[in-house]
């Protein structure tokens, strides 16, 4: 059982960057979390913006009792939503 921080920092370390085709910006996802995605003109600003995404898909995920995966040995069990 791992903490939200833990996962957060073990996700990230998945998360794969594009620059745009425009050559305006950067796209961010992270494979295995469908939906987390993260846009900024930026490569920092992107990863910012990819991890705030990954706390909102996170908490959304328990709120509707999503399943979600394991990263590097980090599992977040079951865990209430008022507890994030």
């Amino acid at each position: 059982m791992g903490n939200l921080t833990e996962y957060m920092d073990a996700a990230m370390r998945d998360a794969e960057y594009e620059q745009l085709a425009s050559g305006e910006g950067y796209a961010g996802t992270i494979p295995e979390l469908d939906g987390v995605i993260g846009y900024a003109k930026s490569l920092e600003s992107c990863r910012l913006d990819l991890r705030e995404a990954l706390e909102g898909w996170i908490m959304v995920s328990f709120q509707h009792r999503f399943p979600v995966p394991p990263k590097y040995g980090i599992d977040l069990g079951v865990i209430q939503p008022e507890t994030l």
